[in-house]
C-alpha cells in the first residue's frame, strides 16, 4: 500500500521521465522503480512506470482534474536548488501555461544523459504545442545544449528566461578545475561550471530570451575575490549571453536572492506572456556604459 508522503521533489539519486499537469513520474536511478509526485511534490504512487502512469490517469478521472493548456514553462534548477524555488513564479503563469518542472541528479549524470533525458521527457508530451523555459544556474547551459542537438524541441520554442545564469561556465571555478574535492562535490556536471578554453563550449542559445542577472553596482561586487562587479558567485559580463532580446539588472541582489526577487518575478513572467521584460522598467543594456528605460 502507497502513502501520501512529502518530499523534496528529486535532487540526487531520481530522474524525471513523465509529466502531465504539474504531476511527474521519476525514476530511481538504478533501479526500475519508480514514483508518482503530485504539484505539491507528494509521492501518492510508487512502483513501475506503467503502474504509476495507470495511477495518475486514475487520479484525473477520480478526482475530476482538468486538462492542462496546451502552452508550458519548464523550469531548470541549478546546483542544489528545490522546485519550490521557483514557487512564485508557478503562481504568476500556472492559470496560462501547464508548469512543468525537470528534475535529475546533477551530480550523478553527465550532461549528455541529463540533456538526453529532457528531449525524452518533453518527447512524451507532444500535445505541448509551445513549450517555454526559465533556467537559472546550470540548467541554462543545459538548454542551450539541448536545444542545439532537439530540432523538435527547437520547434516547439516559445520564449525563454536565464536567471542568475553564467553564459560559458563560472569564472570562480576556472583555477580550481582539477580541485578533487570540488569535483566529487558537484559531480559528473562539475566540467559545465569552468569556463571553456575558447568560449565556445556551450552553443549559442536559440530564440527569443531574456536574462536576469544580479550584482552591487560597485566594482568589488558581493565577491571580492572575483575582479568586477558580481552577484557572489557570477560576474556581471559573465551572466551576459550573446544575442538576449533583453536584459535586466536587479541591483543589490546577490546570487541566491534573484530568484525569490518580487520585481524578477514580474519581468520574468511578463516576458513569457508578452516577449518583452516589461514597460517603464529599469533596463540595463550594457552595464559598463548606463541603465536604459524600457519604453
Amino acid at each position: 500500500m502507497n502513502f501520501p508522503f512529502f518530499t523534496f521533489g528529486g535532487l540526487f539519486y531520481r530522474a524525471d521521465k513523465y509529466t502531465y499537469g504539474g504531476w511527474r513520474i521519476q525514476k530511481f536511478l538504478w533501479t526500475n522503480r519508480c514514483r508518482l509526485l503530485d504539484p505539491w511534490h507528494i509521492r501518492r504512487a510508487s512502483g513501475s512506470f506503467d503502474a504509476c502512469k495507470h495511477r495518475l490517469e486514475d487520479f484525473f478521472k477520480d478526482w475530476e482534474l482538468p486538462a492542462p493548456p496546451k502552452k508550458a514553462v519548464v523550469f531548470l534548477r541549478g546546483y542544489f536548488q528545490t522546485p519550490f524555488v521557483f514557487s512564485a513564479f508557478e503562481k504568476n503563469l500556472s492559470a496560462d501555461y501547464e508548469i512543468v518542472h525537470f528534475s535529475c541528479p546533477l551530480t550523478r549524470q553527465k550532461p549528455d544523459e541529463i540533456v538526453k533525458g529532457l528531449s525524452e521527457y518533453l518527447a512524451a508530451r507532444p500535445d505541448i504545442r509551445e513549450i517555454n523555459f526559465v533556467a537559472t544556474g546550470i540548467g541554462a547551459e543545459l538548454l542551450r545544449i539541448a536545444l542545439s542537438k532537439d530540432d523538435s524541441l527547437t520547434k516547439r520554442l516559445g520564449r525563454s528566461v536565464f536567471i542568475a545564469a553564467p553564459s560559458d561556465g563560472y569564472k570562480v571555478f576556472e583555477k580550481r578545475k582539477d580541485n578533487r574535492f570540488l569535483r566529487f562535490l558537484f559531480g559528473a556536471c562539475f566540467d559545465l561550471l569552468v569556463p571553456s578554453q575558447d568560449g565556445k563550449a556551450i552553443p549559442p542559445m536559440s530564440g527569443d530570451f531574456a536574462q536576469i542577472y544580479g550584482g552591487r553596482e560597485s566594482e568589488r561586487g558581493f565577491c571580492p575575490f572575483l575582479k568586477g562587479d558580481n552577484d557572489g558567485w557570477i560576474r556581471v559580463d559573465e551572466a551576459q549571453t550573446p544575442n538576449a532580446k533583453e536584459s535586466y539588472f536587479a541591483a543589490d541582489e546577490w546570487h541566491y536572492s534573484v530568484l525569490r526577487d518580487k520585481k524578477t518575478v514580474d519581468l520574468a513572467c511578463h516576458f513569457i506572456r508578452n516577449g518583452r521584460l516589461g514597460s517603464g522598467r529599469r533596463i540595463r543594456k550594457d552595464p559598463t556604459i548606463t541603465n536604459l528605460w524600457d519604453g
